[in-house]
């Protein structure tokens, strides 16, 4: 069960899914819709362009942050490419 109470695939059996406000399930092997493919879409770009912020972020203000860890005898942090 997920956090927020629905059913996971996993959960159910058959290869279906339950919707947490639905009172059906959905084939877990169907097509995604047309409408999940734009939000996908729509979603991938906005990330793209808050991590390319952040990636902003992180250059122009990680040496004045590593300056107040270096004044509190704290090690300095390093931005990182690294995908977790």
């Amino acid at each position: 069960m997920s956090a927020d109470g629905g059913r996971l695939a996993s959960d159910t059996g058959g290869g279906r899914f339950c919707v947490p406000g639905f009172s059906h399930s959905f084939p877990a092997d169907a097509r995604p819709t047309d409408q999940s493919y734009l939000v996908f879409k729509d979603l991938s770009a906005t990330l793209v362009a808050q991590l390319a912020k952040l990636g902003a972020a992180l250059k122009s203000g990680l040496p004045a942050f590593n300056k107040l860890l270096a004044d509190r005898g704290l090690a300095p942090e390093e931005a990182s490419d690294e995908k977790r």
